[in-house]
């Protein structure tokens, strides 16, 4: 009931920040982190579970560790991963949120690779010690690139193309790689899972955090 009530009244206030958005830059400040959030991209500050991505991460010991950051948006996983020590790549489809996000990058002196990639398309035969993904989980279909960054399609195509790439990623690199994945309590799990289990794939859940009245569930792919 509570979160019910607290949708409703943040609703509007979200929907305004979005429109304000999308005209025009923001700054974003995370810890020691300065960052400039370009219109179209996922912002940080809006949405839960890039902060609960950052708060297990930051628990985890990341130098010198390979890093992938699938789906990057802001980039904020990214930069605070560089910032611990580790190798980073990211990848997006949407050319504003790289751009954003190679910026950033300089400005907080990090060395972070930034690639255009849907899903595996242009990663295949690389390892990497961790892949980091925060998926879009609504199951409607997107009308552009912004979109994707919420919903995986009315057949949940994202997962689908997402699970068979890891598929054949532990194929070639067995289970050396710990990929994380982060859900809410709105998705469907169930679905989800069973798509995953076609792939021979399974989530386990090893974190989990309330905000704001809702769950968020941290799940390792093997």
């Amino acid at each position: 009931m509570l979160r019910k009530i607290l949708k409703r009244f943040l609703t509007p206030i979200l929907q305004f920040a979005a429109k304000k958005h999308a005209s025009s830059p923001l700054e974003y400040r995370f810890q020691s982190l300065k960052m400039t959030i370009l219109p179209s991209v996922f912002h940080p500050a809006w949405h839960l579970s890039t902060k609960c991505l950052v708060t297990f991460l930051g628990e985890k010991d990341l130098t010198g560790k390979a890093l992938w950051e699938l789906g990057a948006g802001s980039g904020l996983v990214s930069l605070f991963s560089a910032q611990k020590g580790a190798v980073v790549t990211a990848t997006d489809i949407n050319l504003t949120a790289l751009e954003g996000l190679k910026n950033n990058a300089l400005r907080n002196h990090l060395e972070i690779e930034v690639l255009e990639s849907d899903i595996f398309e242009k990663m295949q035969n690389r390892f990497f010690d961790y892949i980091i993904i925060n998926p879009p989980y609504y199951p409607q279909n997107p009308a552009n690139d912004a979109e994707k960054a919420f919903f995986c399609g009315t057949e949940f195509q994202y997962f689908r193309r997402l699970f068979e790439g890891l598929s054949q990623y532990f194929a070639l690199f067995s289970e050396k790689t710990e990929v994380i994945m982060i859900l809410s309590e709105d998705c469907n799990m169930q679905k989800i899972s069973e798509i995953a289990a076609k792939n021979g794939l399974t989530l386990q859940q090893i974190w989990e955090k309330r905000v704001w009245g809702e769950w968020n569930f941290i799940y390792q792919i093997s």
